[in-house]
């Protein structure tokens, strides 16, 4: 009966231990949750010298070469209207485009198709899978450049650009049979 209390007494003395020094182990390892970051496919900035944030911003696009759609929301955290122009890199070839958003105070703008904002890249610069470049200013000062994310448009983004399609077939002319020429009444008569 001893035997059975000490054994039973060691396990419960190893447990605690053991317990106590793998909780332990998350004192050494940084809190993951602790730390902000973009919960989305976009990514954030807050423009300095403002009250302007850019929240989740990207670009969907199929190919390189093809038109895009920068889609993203502009966050005025301030008491009194913000005109914001955004533009974008759209290569060494090609000038910027520029969109000039006004945000009002303490609101809220989407850019995007389906919104009263749209921002659209003719001839977008690089693939879907790496990344350009955004720049946002007011005209108090706040000046950034951000760089997002260029994405194709698959699964939530599909309806947002169409995807690559194979060109149409070109259509061939076809020759019109000729009638037969009916006999004339002098080729009949003979």
């Amino acid at each position: 009966m001893k035997r059975i209390r000490d054994a039973a007494g060691k396990t419960a003395l190893l447990t605690a231990v053991l317990a106590v020094i793998l909780s332990g182990c998350s004192d050494l390892s940084p809190s993951i949750t602790a730390d902000p970051y973009p919960a989305s496919d976009g990514v954030n900035l807050d423009l300095p010298g403002s009250s302007v944030a850019l929240r989740d911003f990207l670009v969907i696009g199929a190919k390189k070469g093809g038109p895009a759609e920068v889609i993203g929301a502009l966050v005025n955290g301030g008491t009194s209207e913000v005109q914001i122009s955004l533009q974008a890199d759209l290569g060494e070839a090609t000038q910027p485009t520029a969109t000039v958003v006004t945000v009002g105070p303490n609101s809220l703008v989407r850019i995007g198709p389906d919104q009263k904002y749209r921002m659209e890249i003719p001839a977008l610069p690089v693939d879907p899978g790496a990344s350009t470049t955004l720049s946002a200013a007011t005209p108090s000062g706040g000046r950034a450049e951000l760089v997002v994310p260029v994405l194709s448009p698959e699964l939530e983004y599909s309806d947002i650009t169409a995807p690559p399609t194979t060109p149409a077939p070109t259509p061939t002319k076809t020759k019109k049979p000729k009638p037969d020429p009916t006999p004339t009444d002098s080729e009949t008569s003979n």
